[in-house]
Protein backbone atom coordinates (compact mmCIF):
# COMPACT_ATOMS: atom_id res chain seq x y z
CA UNK A 1 0.00 0.00 0.00
CA UNK A 2 1.43 3.37 -0.86
CA UNK A 3 1.04 6.11 2.00
CA UNK A 4 -1.54 8.85 1.61
CA UNK A 5 0.95 11.41 -0.01
CA UNK A 6 2.53 9.02 -2.23
CA UNK A 7 -0.69 7.95 -3.86
CA UNK A 8 -2.21 11.57 -3.80
CA UNK A 9 1.05 12.23 -5.78
CA UNK A 10 0.69 9.49 -8.27
CA UNK A 11 -2.83 10.74 -8.82
CA UNK A 12 -1.98 14.01 -9.77
CA UNK A 13 0.50 12.46 -11.74
CA UNK A 14 -2.13 10.53 -13.91
CA UNK A 15 -4.80 13.09 -14.24
CA UNK A 16 -2.01 15.81 -15.47
CA UNK A 17 -0.90 13.35 -18.07
CA UNK A 18 -4.47 12.72 -19.20
CA UNK A 19 -5.07 16.56 -19.47
CA UNK A 20 -1.95 16.83 -21.85
CA UNK A 21 -2.61 14.31 -23.76
CA UNK A 22 -5.89 15.72 -24.36
CA UNK A 23 -4.47 19.45 -25.27
CA UNK A 24 -2.20 17.70 -27.94
CA UNK A 25 -4.56 14.98 -29.47
CA UNK A 26 -5.60 14.18 -33.09
CA UNK A 27 -8.61 13.40 -35.04
CA UNK A 28 -10.11 10.35 -32.70
CA UNK A 29 -13.49 8.47 -32.53
CA UNK A 30 -14.85 5.12 -30.70
CA UNK A 31 -11.76 2.36 -31.60
CA UNK A 32 -9.57 5.42 -31.72
CA UNK A 33 -5.88 4.28 -32.27
CA UNK A 34 -7.73 3.16 -36.15
CA UNK A 35 -9.42 6.59 -36.55
CA UNK A 36 -6.15 8.63 -35.96
CA UNK A 37 -3.79 6.65 -37.59
CA UNK A 38 -6.53 7.42 -40.89
CA UNK A 39 -8.03 10.42 -39.58
CA UNK A 40 -11.35 9.60 -40.32
CA UNK A 41 -14.94 9.04 -38.24
CA UNK A 42 -15.64 5.59 -37.05
CA UNK A 43 -18.89 5.51 -39.43
CA UNK A 44 -16.42 4.70 -41.89
CA UNK A 45 -16.05 1.45 -40.55
CA UNK A 46 -18.85 0.66 -38.20
CA UNK A 47 -22.61 1.53 -38.48
CA UNK A 48 -22.85 1.99 -35.18
CA UNK A 49 -22.26 6.48 -34.68
CA UNK A 50 -20.43 5.68 -31.49
CA UNK A 51 -18.56 3.12 -32.73
CA UNK A 52 -17.65 -1.06 -32.72
CA UNK A 53 -19.82 -4.00 -33.79
CA UNK A 54 -20.95 -4.98 -37.19
CA UNK A 55 -18.52 -3.26 -39.76
CA UNK A 56 -19.98 -1.14 -42.99
CA UNK A 57 -19.21 -2.03 -46.35
CA UNK A 58 -16.14 0.05 -46.13
CA UNK A 59 -14.62 -1.14 -43.15
CA UNK A 60 -15.24 -5.12 -44.12
CA UNK A 61 -14.27 -4.77 -47.61
CA UNK A 62 -11.43 -2.02 -48.32
CA UNK A 63 -10.10 -0.95 -45.19
CA UNK A 64 -9.73 -4.44 -43.84
CA UNK A 65 -7.72 -5.97 -47.48
CA UNK A 66 -5.77 -2.82 -48.32
CA UNK A 67 -5.04 -1.29 -44.88
CA UNK A 68 -4.32 -3.54 -42.04
CA UNK A 69 -2.65 -7.01 -43.69
CA UNK A 70 0.75 -7.76 -44.04
CA UNK A 71 0.50 -8.12 -48.05
CA UNK A 72 -2.17 -5.45 -49.13
CA UNK A 73 -4.96 -6.41 -51.55
CA UNK A 74 -4.22 -3.78 -54.16
CA UNK A 75 -6.59 -4.73 -56.67
CA UNK A 76 -9.76 -2.93 -55.16
CA UNK A 77 -12.03 -4.74 -58.11
CA UNK A 78 -10.54 -8.38 -56.72
CA UNK A 79 -11.58 -7.22 -53.11
CA UNK A 80 -15.03 -6.63 -54.01
CA UNK A 81 -15.64 -9.39 -56.17
CA UNK A 82 -13.94 -11.99 -53.17
CA UNK A 83 -15.27 -10.11 -50.20
CA UNK A 84 -19.31 -9.04 -49.87
CA UNK A 85 -21.33 -8.78 -46.90
CA UNK A 86 -24.08 -8.00 -48.43
CA UNK A 87 -26.65 -11.37 -48.49
CA UNK A 88 -28.97 -8.54 -50.84
CA UNK A 89 -29.53 -5.25 -51.00
CA UNK A 90 -31.74 -5.08 -47.92
CA UNK A 91 -29.20 -7.47 -45.49
CA UNK A 92 -25.81 -7.62 -44.56
CA UNK A 93 -24.32 -10.28 -42.01
CA UNK A 94 -20.47 -9.99 -39.89
CA UNK A 95 -18.89 -11.87 -36.97
CA UNK A 96 -16.02 -11.18 -34.44
CA UNK A 97 -14.27 -13.91 -32.92
CA UNK A 98 -11.64 -14.44 -30.21
CA UNK A 99 -9.78 -17.29 -29.09
CA UNK A 100 -6.59 -17.46 -26.68
CA UNK A 101 -5.16 -19.60 -24.90
CA UNK A 102 -3.68 -18.47 -21.38
CA UNK A 103 -0.47 -19.02 -19.00
CA UNK A 104 -0.12 -17.35 -15.17
CA UNK A 105 2.97 -17.21 -13.78
CA UNK A 106 1.58 -19.59 -11.18
CA UNK A 107 1.14 -22.64 -13.25
CA UNK A 108 -2.47 -22.03 -14.82
CA UNK A 109 -3.11 -22.11 -18.29
CA UNK A 110 -6.30 -23.03 -20.04
CA UNK A 111 -7.48 -22.21 -23.30
CA UNK A 112 -10.74 -19.93 -24.10
CA UNK A 113 -13.02 -18.16 -26.78
CA UNK A 114 -13.11 -14.38 -25.40
CA UNK A 115 -15.34 -13.14 -27.59
CA UNK A 116 -17.65 -14.69 -30.43
CA UNK A 117 -20.20 -12.45 -31.58
CA UNK A 118 -22.57 -12.76 -34.88
CA UNK A 119 -24.36 -9.37 -36.33
CA UNK A 120 -27.17 -8.81 -38.73
CA UNK A 121 -28.65 -6.21 -39.95
CA UNK A 122 -31.69 -5.41 -42.01
CA UNK A 123 -31.48 -2.01 -43.79
CA UNK A 124 -35.26 -1.38 -45.23
CA UNK A 125 -33.98 2.23 -46.22
CA UNK A 126 -31.02 4.46 -47.06
CA UNK A 127 -31.46 5.94 -43.71
CA UNK A 128 -32.83 3.21 -41.35
CA UNK A 129 -30.54 0.08 -39.47
CA UNK A 130 -32.28 -2.82 -37.89
CA UNK A 131 -29.69 -4.11 -36.11
CA UNK A 132 -28.74 -7.41 -34.06
CA UNK A 133 -25.16 -8.43 -32.62
CA UNK A 134 -25.54 -11.86 -30.26
CA UNK A 135 -22.73 -12.24 -28.02
CA UNK A 136 -21.00 -15.96 -26.97
CA UNK A 137 -21.35 -15.03 -23.44
CA UNK A 138 -24.89 -13.85 -23.20
CA UNK A 139 -24.08 -10.55 -24.53
CA UNK A 140 -26.26 -9.01 -27.48
CA UNK A 141 -27.27 -5.79 -28.62
CA UNK A 142 -30.23 -4.84 -30.41
CA UNK A 143 -31.83 -1.95 -31.33
CA UNK A 144 -33.19 0.11 -34.34
CA UNK A 145 -30.75 3.16 -35.91
CA UNK A 146 -32.05 5.83 -37.88
CA UNK A 147 -29.61 8.57 -39.02
CA UNK A 148 -28.85 10.79 -42.11
CA UNK A 149 -31.49 12.92 -40.45
CA UNK A 150 -31.10 17.03 -40.64
CA UNK A 151 -28.00 18.22 -39.21
CA UNK A 152 -26.57 14.68 -39.39
CA UNK A 153 -28.59 13.49 -36.33
CA UNK A 154 -29.27 10.13 -34.87
CA UNK A 155 -31.64 8.10 -33.28
CA UNK A 156 -31.09 5.12 -31.90
CA UNK A 157 -33.80 2.95 -29.49
CA UNK A 158 -33.63 -1.19 -28.44
CA UNK A 159 -30.64 -2.57 -25.85
CA UNK A 160 -27.06 -1.06 -26.34
CA UNK A 161 -23.72 -0.13 -24.91
CA UNK A 162 -24.38 3.87 -23.90
CA UNK A 163 -21.77 6.09 -25.49
CA UNK A 164 -19.11 6.91 -23.24
CA UNK A 165 -15.39 8.00 -23.54
CA UNK A 166 -13.03 5.47 -25.79
CA UNK A 167 -14.78 2.37 -27.18
CA UNK A 168 -11.86 0.34 -26.80
CA UNK A 169 -11.72 -3.00 -28.51
CA UNK A 170 -9.52 -3.52 -25.51
CA UNK A 171 -12.76 -4.93 -23.13
CA UNK A 172 -10.51 -5.42 -19.96
CA UNK A 173 -9.12 -1.64 -20.06
CA UNK A 174 -10.12 -0.55 -16.85
CA UNK A 175 -12.08 2.35 -18.05
CA UNK A 176 -14.20 -0.32 -19.55
CA UNK A 177 -14.22 -3.24 -17.17
CA UNK A 178 -14.28 -0.91 -13.90
CA UNK A 179 -17.38 1.55 -15.36
CA UNK A 180 -19.04 -1.65 -16.84
CA UNK A 181 -19.50 -0.64 -20.41
CA UNK A 182 -17.11 -3.92 -21.06
CA UNK A 183 -18.28 -7.15 -22.12
CA UNK A 184 -22.63 -7.71 -21.12
CA UNK A 185 -22.66 -3.54 -20.79
CA UNK A 186 -25.77 -3.02 -22.66
CA UNK A 187 -28.70 -1.51 -21.42
CA UNK A 188 -32.44 -1.27 -22.89
CA UNK A 189 -33.05 2.58 -23.57
CA UNK A 190 -32.82 5.51 -25.91
CA UNK A 191 -29.51 7.24 -27.63
CA UNK A 192 -29.82 10.30 -29.95
CA UNK A 193 -26.97 12.86 -31.29
CA UNK A 194 -25.11 14.94 -34.05
CA UNK A 195 -21.79 12.75 -35.62
CA UNK A 196 -20.44 15.61 -37.80
CA UNK A 197 -16.86 16.78 -39.42
CA UNK A 198 -15.99 18.84 -36.32
CA UNK A 199 -17.09 16.57 -33.78
CA UNK A 200 -19.86 14.86 -32.35
CA UNK A 201 -22.07 14.51 -29.29
CA UNK A 202 -24.85 12.20 -27.68
CA UNK A 203 -27.14 11.83 -25.33
CA UNK A 204 -28.64 8.13 -23.77
CA UNK A 205 -31.64 8.25 -21.86
CA UNK A 206 -31.28 3.82 -20.17
CA UNK A 207 -32.87 1.61 -17.26
CA UNK A 208 -29.19 2.15 -15.49
CA UNK A 209 -28.00 -1.30 -15.40
CA UNK A 210 -26.55 -4.37 -17.86
CA UNK A 211 -29.66 -7.06 -17.33
CA UNK A 212 -32.26 -8.89 -19.09
CA UNK A 213 -34.69 -8.38 -16.20
CA UNK A 214 -37.79 -5.83 -16.83
CA UNK A 215 -36.71 -2.38 -14.84
CA UNK A 216 -39.99 -0.98 -13.76
CA UNK A 217 -38.93 1.66 -11.68
CA UNK A 218 -38.73 5.17 -11.85
CA UNK A 219 -35.12 5.62 -11.66
CA UNK A 220 -32.87 5.60 -14.71
CA UNK A 221 -29.57 6.59 -16.07
CA UNK A 222 -28.38 9.71 -18.08
CA UNK A 223 -25.07 9.36 -20.64
CA UNK A 224 -23.35 11.91 -21.58
CA UNK A 225 -20.66 12.26 -24.35
CA UNK A 226 -19.49 15.06 -26.20
CA UNK A 227 -15.97 15.86 -28.37
CA UNK A 228 -14.65 18.92 -30.23
CA UNK A 229 -12.24 18.45 -33.32
CA UNK A 230 -10.56 21.41 -34.56
CA UNK A 231 -6.35 22.53 -36.15
CA UNK A 232 -4.42 24.58 -34.69
CA UNK A 233 -1.53 25.61 -36.24
CA UNK A 234 -1.42 22.31 -38.91
CA UNK A 235 -2.21 20.32 -35.89
CA UNK A 236 -6.00 18.54 -35.73
CA UNK A 237 -6.94 18.50 -32.09
CA UNK A 238 -9.63 16.88 -30.36
CA UNK A 239 -11.06 17.51 -26.85
CA UNK A 240 -13.50 15.08 -25.29
CA UNK A 241 -15.70 14.49 -22.39
CA UNK A 242 -17.94 11.99 -20.42
CA UNK A 243 -20.94 12.07 -18.05
CA UNK A 244 -23.21 9.44 -16.12
CA UNK A 245 -25.98 9.28 -13.37
CA UNK A 246 -27.13 6.53 -12.73
CA UNK A 247 -29.86 5.21 -9.89
CA UNK A 248 -31.63 2.18 -9.11
CA UNK A 249 -34.89 2.16 -7.33
CA UNK A 250 -34.85 3.91 -4.25
CA UNK A 251 -31.58 3.51 -3.64
CA UNK A 252 -28.39 6.81 -3.68
CA UNK A 253 -26.85 6.98 -7.45
CA UNK A 254 -25.40 4.05 -7.97
CA UNK A 255 -22.79 5.94 -10.13
CA UNK A 256 -22.00 9.03 -11.05
CA UNK A 257 -18.98 9.08 -13.49
CA UNK A 258 -16.42 11.86 -15.31
CA UNK A 259 -14.29 11.88 -17.43
CA UNK A 260 -12.02 13.07 -19.88
CA UNK A 261 -10.22 11.40 -22.67
CA UNK A 262 -7.89 12.23 -25.87
CA UNK A 263 -4.82 11.13 -27.68
CA UNK A 264 -2.25 12.17 -30.14
CA UNK A 265 -0.37 10.54 -33.16
CA UNK A 266 3.37 11.66 -34.06
CA UNK A 267 4.71 9.67 -36.70
CA UNK A 268 4.35 6.23 -36.21
CA UNK A 269 3.30 6.65 -32.32
CA UNK A 270 -0.67 6.81 -31.23
CA UNK A 271 -1.18 8.01 -28.08
CA UNK A 272 -4.91 7.69 -26.28
CA UNK A 273 -5.67 8.87 -22.68
CA UNK A 274 -9.13 8.73 -20.74
CA UNK A 275 -9.74 9.66 -16.76
CA UNK A 276 -13.07 8.97 -15.16
CA UNK A 277 -14.02 9.95 -11.56
CA UNK A 278 -16.22 7.42 -9.75
CA UNK A 279 -18.59 8.93 -6.80
CA UNK A 280 -20.84 7.10 -4.93
CA UNK A 281 -20.52 6.35 -1.12
CA UNK A 282 -16.54 6.87 -1.93
CA UNK A 283 -14.77 8.95 -4.88
CA UNK A 284 -12.88 6.61 -6.87
CA UNK A 285 -10.32 6.75 -10.23
CA UNK A 286 -9.74 4.88 -12.54
CA UNK A 287 -7.74 5.80 -16.14
CA UNK A 288 -6.16 3.69 -19.42
CA UNK A 289 -3.12 4.71 -21.30
CA UNK A 290 -2.33 3.15 -24.49
CA UNK A 291 0.41 3.55 -27.25
CA UNK A 292 0.49 2.05 -30.51
CA UNK A 293 3.91 1.79 -32.53
CA UNK A 294 2.65 0.95 -36.44
CA UNK A 295 5.97 -0.75 -36.71
CA UNK A 296 5.39 -1.35 -40.67
CA UNK A 297 2.03 -2.77 -42.85
CA UNK A 298 -0.03 -5.31 -40.66
CA UNK A 299 2.41 -4.93 -37.55
CA UNK A 300 1.50 -2.90 -34.50
CA UNK A 301 2.99 -3.09 -31.14
CA UNK A 302 1.23 -1.10 -28.17
CA UNK A 303 1.44 -0.57 -24.40
CA UNK A 304 -1.66 -0.02 -22.23
CA UNK A 305 -1.55 1.01 -18.71
CA UNK A 306 -4.08 0.68 -16.10
CA UNK A 307 -4.72 2.24 -13.11
CA UNK A 308 -7.84 1.62 -10.61
CA UNK A 309 -8.25 3.43 -6.85
CA UNK A 310 -11.84 2.51 -5.29
CA UNK A 311 -11.76 4.87 -2.69
CA UNK A 312 -8.69 7.52 -3.21
CA UNK A 313 -9.86 9.19 0.17
CA UNK A 314 -9.01 6.81 2.08
CA UNK A 315 -5.71 4.30 2.61
CA UNK A 316 -6.88 1.21 1.67
CA UNK A 317 -4.63 0.08 -2.03
CA UNK A 318 -5.33 0.17 -5.76
CA UNK A 319 -5.24 -2.06 -8.56
CA UNK A 320 -3.17 -1.78 -11.92
CA UNK A 321 -2.44 -3.71 -15.09
CA UNK A 322 0.86 -2.91 -17.66
CA UNK A 323 0.36 -4.79 -21.03
CA UNK A 324 2.08 -5.35 -23.89
CA UNK A 325 1.21 -6.59 -26.92
CA UNK A 326 2.03 -7.64 -30.92
CA UNK A 327 -0.88 -7.54 -33.40
CA UNK A 328 0.38 -9.50 -36.87
CA UNK A 329 -2.54 -8.88 -39.39
CA UNK A 330 -1.89 -12.20 -41.18
CA UNK A 331 -4.91 -11.72 -43.65
CA UNK A 332 -7.69 -8.96 -43.92
CA UNK A 333 -9.90 -10.89 -41.45
CA UNK A 334 -7.16 -12.68 -39.14
CA UNK A 335 -5.38 -10.98 -36.94
CA UNK A 336 -2.29 -13.01 -34.75
CA UNK A 337 -1.64 -11.16 -31.40
CA UNK A 338 1.08 -12.49 -28.46
CA UNK A 339 0.75 -10.60 -25.52
CA UNK A 340 2.19 -10.24 -21.67
CA UNK A 341 0.80 -8.64 -18.82
CA UNK A 342 1.84 -8.15 -15.53
CA UNK A 343 -1.51 -6.54 -12.91
CA UNK A 344 -1.18 -6.17 -9.66
CA UNK A 345 -5.51 -7.19 -7.98
CA UNK A 346 -6.84 -7.33 -4.53
CA UNK A 347 -3.15 -6.80 -2.88
CA UNK A 348 -1.89 -9.87 -5.80
CA UNK A 349 0.53 -9.64 -8.22
CA UNK A 350 1.09 -12.01 -10.93
CA UNK A 351 2.32 -12.53 -14.98
CA UNK A 352 0.04 -13.32 -17.86
CA UNK A 353 1.19 -14.45 -21.33
CA UNK A 354 -1.35 -15.38 -23.64
CA UNK A 355 -1.53 -15.95 -27.42
CA UNK A 356 -4.71 -14.82 -29.33
CA UNK A 357 -6.48 -15.40 -32.63
CA UNK A 358 -8.82 -12.04 -33.68
CA UNK A 359 -11.05 -13.34 -36.84
CA UNK A 360 -14.04 -10.82 -37.96
CA UNK A 361 -15.90 -9.88 -41.03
Amino acid sequence: MLKRKNRNILIAALVLSAALFILYSANLEALPEFSVRYGQNCQLCHHNPVGGGMRALFGAQFFSYSDLPWEPEKDIMAIEDKVNPLINDNFQVGFDFRTLFYAVDEGENSFMSMQGDLYAGFIPGENLLLYLDKGLRGNFEAYALIQGLPYHTFIKAGRFIPGYGWRLAEHKAFVREKLGFGLEGEEDGVEAGIVGMTGDISLAITNGKPTTIVDVNEAKALTARASHRFTLGGLNLTVGGSYRYAEIGDDIPLNRYSGLFGGFQIGRLIYLAEGDLMVNSTTGFVSTQKAVIHLRQGWDLDLIYDYYDPDIDYQTGYDYRIRMASHFYLTGYMELIPAYEWKRESGDEFGTGEIQLHGWF
